[in-house]
């Protein structure tokens, strides 16, 4: 873990620096029930995130095809033809 690591340069951990303590963590499973209750969780977040990911997706889809639509192409460009270019777009070295 990244807050109890010990820095190189002052010996300490960047918590203890801040804080002027060590971090007491203890992580217990209790049991197999608790697992699936956080497994149930995630999936339940992973729906939340789905749906509106493509929702997004869809409207994306939606408004992509008119603007398709008006898109001009770039011409095309030969050696030889001639056209204006703006000095701000010509670096000089």
């Amino acid at each position: 873990m990244s807050i109890t690591i010990l820095s190189s340069t002052t010996g300490v951990s960047p918590f203890y620096a801040n804080k002027d303590y060590h971090p007491k963590i203890q992580l217990q499973v209790e049991n197999d029930i608790w697992i699936m209750e956080v497994n149930s969780f995630v999936t339940d977040l992973r729906l939340v995130y789905d749906n509106p990911k493509g929702a997004i997706k869809d409207a994306q889809h939606c408004y992509q095809i008119p603007v398709d639509k008006r898109k001009t192409l770039v011409p095309k460009i030969e050696v030889g033809n001639c056209m204006f270019i703006l000095a701000r777009f010509i670096k000089l070295i």
